[in-house]
């Protein structure tokens, strides 16, 4: 019988990568048996042998686990064994593997004391740097945060100058790579010296910003945000905060001003996470030049600003937003003359969905006076997008100033919503109904919601219509069974004569759920006859739905026994030797379950 160890062996040399891939994700038990000694002296040569593979997968499966690899040869003295297996997989041109490669190097560094690293990891970073392979160098980035702490002070100067010759790189994917690294490094190294994180990473940072590879550019404000969070500590010397965070702001600044769009995309992704760190003051005098990406000609810009500006006026006081955010949105048309394209009416969903949610961020009077206006004229717009964003989001706005003011020019907007050609407009609408009639009361469904709700509940689209059962639960649960009684069964019941069977069906699943929340003496009075109705309807669906229906209404105990045995039985007898199979297999299984 073949060992198990030779099964495995023999899988990391089979054609097929996918056994492959499974043997070497069990290499440690080959390690295990094997045992420290031989693993060092003949496992490890083997697996070096193996980084010739031409599978990535493979390849990086191999560096993942030996990163964890340190208990199978004996220790952290044996770590450079390991290392030099890591190195190879680290020089490949492949990104995936460079990268898993470049991390389990890492979590070994950490595991060495400070001769070995010196003796072992240093120089393998001095070869990565120096190499003339850029993507040898690109890789030399991904060692240096994790390990820097490790090395002496003057080791690490000489690292500090080996980054700075990363970030001038001629590779723009070298430099990529070391921005990206730089945030981490700006941690570790703010923890150890203050000073010398400042003065050797702000010119590095800022000759970043400037970098004519716009990847490169974007990367960079990641540095920047983490200077702000270093400045931003306790810890962090009084004498240098200010001084940080000056050059944060001029930093930044000078990115806003970009001429290319997908760096101000990106900031207008990512600005509001500088408020964590920043003072008010200094963030507030960058709000001049940020409020342009508001108005920026980009529309890609435009929407990923206006998406994430309430992570901004997080930040900002009430003033501050009245003063600077709030006088921009102000000059943003809402109609237009002209087709626009699909990217116009983007931006002005993006627009309509901040626009209400900024009532959160200011006081009553602001509200009515700056954004209330706004909102009445987006609630006219042409586009039922933008009109659904408010609708969608106006409670916050009613939390603010109250429904008076809203109520009235919300009818005619949800009326027209409800026309919509676009199903998932009509959809959307369908869904907010519950809430929309929670927030502005019992009159204002009856008056302005209820024919919203009937079109809905019939609507020619089954997603649309089907949401219609979710609703009127929902509307339930706000109103009580009263309500239900007197208010909702009769507006359902004036549907049960559509002429189109899948509209009957839906509205029968409707009346069902009036019927839970009713007293069962009730129900028996109300709903069942209607119920008994359909069950004999010409249409067969219609039939083993109601079937359905009963069964629903039996379970949850909605219907007095002696109904059970007086009404329901009798009508089911009628549909056990239905001519429709589903029919009569339904009514069969329900009449089973009564009479036992």
């Amino acid at each position: 019988m073949t060992h198990p160890l030779q099964i495995l062996i023999s899988e990391l040399h089979h054609e097929d990568y996918r056994l492959r891939l499974n043997a070497v994700k069990k290499i440690s038990a080959i390690s295990l048996a094997l045992g420290a000694s031989r693993t060092r002296t003949e496992f490890l040569p083997f697996l070096h042998e193996k980084t010739e593979d031409i599978n990535e997968e493979v390849l990086a499966a191999l560096a993942e686990q030996l990163g964890d690899f340190t208990e199978y040869v004996g220790g952290p003295a044996h770590i450079p064994k390991i290392i030099t297996v890591l190195e190879k997989l680290a020089l490949l041109e492949e990104e995936s593997v460079r990268i898993v490669a470049a991390n389990s190097l890492c979590k070994l560094g950490v595991q060495l004391d400070s001769a070995a690293i010196r003796e072992h990891f240093l120089p393998l970073i001095e070869r990565l740097v120096e190499s003339k392979w850029y993507v040898n160098r690109a890789t030399s980035s991904l060692l240096f945060a994790s390990v820097f702490s490790k090395f002496t002070s003057a080791d690490q100067m000489s690292l500090l100058g080996m980054i700075s010759k990363l970030c001038s790189d001629e590779s723009p994917m070298v430099r990529k790579s070391a921005a990206t690294m730089l945030p981490k490094l700006i941690e570790v190294l703010g923890a150890i010296n203050a000073d010398v994180m400042f003065s050797t990473c702000s010119p590095l940072i800022t000759n970043l910003a400037k970098d004519e590879t716009i990847t490169v550019a974007i990367k960079s404000f990641d540095a920047v945000v983490a200077i702000a969070k270093m400045a931003s500590y306790n810890e962090y010397p009084v004498a240098l905060r200010n001084p940080a965070f000056e050059w944060v702001v001029e930093t930044t600044v000078e990115l806003l001003k970009n001429t290319a769009w997908r760096i101000r995309f990106a900031l207008g992704k990512s600005f509001g996470i500088l408020g964590k760190f920043l003072p008010s003051a200094f963030y507030e005098s960058i709000l001049p030049v940020f409020v342009t990406l508001l108005l920026d000609t980009e529309p890609e810009v435009h929407i990923i600003t206006h998406e994430h500006l309430l992570s901004v006026c997080d930040h900002l006081s009430p003033e501050a937003i009245d003063a600077h955010i709030v006088p921009n949105l102000k000059e943003l048309p809402t109609e237009v003359s002209e087709t626009p394209g699909p990217d116009f009416w983007k931006v002005y969903v993006a627009m309509a969905k901040v626009v209400v949610l900024l009532s959160s961020k200011l006081s009553v009077q602001k509200c009515r006076t700056s954004l209330l206006p706004k909102v009445l004229k987006l609630l006219q717009c042409d586009a039922p997008e933008v009109r659904l964003a408010v609708v969608a989001n106006i409670y916050v706005l009613v939390d603010t100033v109250g429904t008076d003011v809203v109520k009235t020019p919300l009818g005619p907007c949800i009326s027209g919503l409800k026309k919509c050609p676009k199903w998932r407009i009509r959809h959307s609408l369908f869904l907010e109904i519950a809430k929309l009639a929670n927030v502005f009361g019992e009159q204002y469904f009856s008056h302005t919601l209820s024919e919203v709700y009937q079109t809905l509940l019939v609507d020619k689209v089954a997603i649309v219509r089907e949401t219609g059962v979710q609703i009127t639960a929902e509307l339930l649960k706000y109103f009580g069974s009263e309500w239900g009684l007197t208010t909702m069964l009769p507006l359902l019941l004036d549907l049960t004569n559509s002429s189109f069977y899948l509209y009957r069906m839906n509205v029968y699943s409707a009346i069902v759920e009036v019927g839970k929340v009713l007293d069962p003496r009730v129900t028996a009075t109300t709903v069942l006859p209607v119920l008994f109705t359909a069950i004999n309807d010409k249409i067969p669906n219609i039939r083993a739905k109601t079937i359905s229906l009963l069964d629903e209404m039996y379970k949850a105990q909605c219907i007095p026994e002696n109904v059970l045995a007086s009404q329901v039985v009798p009508a089911l007898k009628g549909c056990l030797s239905d001519s429709d199979n589903l029919v009569s297999v339904a009514a069969n299984e329900l009449f089973g379950a009564i009479l036992n």
